[in-house]
């Protein structure tokens, strides 16, 4: 789980796939579909919030770090160049490098992506 500026709880739901939020305000709870990538049902793992707003997940079924867009209710998908398989661990570092865990075939790796 992670919040962002405007107290909002964002989290990720493994099955069915939905990024979540609850509006710490009303109390209310949103669950948002995550759409399907090549075939590949979402699997979120990780989210963190970044200064801007924007919400990243890690998205195991896709293999790919996904940014959502709150304002604009926009998804955008990253696929990571090895293929894996699971992407789990996600973090935001300072400078806004996005750090993440994953599993491959033979080995595990920490990844580093530069939004």
């Amino acid at each position: 789980m992670a919040h962002d500026a405007k107290g909002r709880i964002w989290f990720t739901e493994i099955a069915p796939g939905r990024l979540g939020m609850i509006d710490s305000t009303t109390g209310t709870i949103t669950e948002l579909p995550v759409p399907t990538v090549s075939g590949h049902l979402a699997a979120l793992y990780g989210v963190v919030v970044a200064p801007g707003g924007d919400i990243w997940v890690a998205n195991n079924g896709a293999n790919a770090l996904v940014r959502y867009a709150p304002g604009t209710a926009t998804y955008t998908f990253f696929k990571l160049s090895t293929s894996s398989a699971g992407l789990y661990g996600l973090t935001l570092a300072p400078a806004g490098a996005l750090w993440f865990t994953a599993s491959g075939s033979s080995t595990n790796y920490v990844g580093e992506m530069s939004p």
